[in-house]
């Protein structure tokens, strides 16, 4: 195992949750999980591995537990706290975004309600509503495609 290529792919994942407005060192914790061998990782693999402090992993940890992307895994009599990347962690990641977009296109009908009046701000409420009704339009038809692809996939491979 080549640590040194695992903390390069973990910073590059940080890197991509930094530029989508996320913590990075949680980036770095969900991409080491992603491709660590081991099912389960404690906070101190997490930490030694990517070289970072026991409070940075615990931040971290609690994040992608709350995005539900993590599970804490509990092993009687030991004291670490231990991870696991959660089942499905995705899809349903993608789907509070799916929440936010159409909080997103609330709040633009709402900036159109109460400012529309105003010529300048108009158009570019209305191309913030127009985006965000788009997204939430087009999203469940996506998503529902996908779990058809797994169903089909599982249903193929049993």
């Amino acid at each position: 195992m080549d640590w040194f290529d695992e903390r390069h792919f973990a910073e590059d994942v940080g890197l991509l949750f930094d530029v989508l407005g996320n913590d990075r060192m949680a980036g770095r914790v969900w991409g080491l999980m992603v491709i660590a061998e081991d099912d389960e990782l404690s906070s101190a693999d997490l930490a030694e591995r990517l070289r970072a402090s026991s409070g940075s992993i615990s931040a971290a940890t609690r994040m992608l537990m709350g995005l539900g992307l993590l599970e804490p895994v509990r092993r009687p009599g030991d004291r670490k706290s231990w991870f696991r990347v959660r089942s499905g962690g995705m899809a349903r990641l993608t789907a509070q975004r799916q929440m936010v977009i159409t909080q997103a296109r609330r709040m633009a009908e709402r900036g159109i309600e109460e400012f529309g009046d105003r010529p300048a701000a108009l158009p570019r409420l209305e191309e913030w509503r127009d985006i965000y009704a788009f997204w939430e339009r087009e999203l469940p038809p996506l998503m529902d495609k996908y779990e058809d692809m797994l169903r089909r996939q599982r249903g193929s491979a049993g």
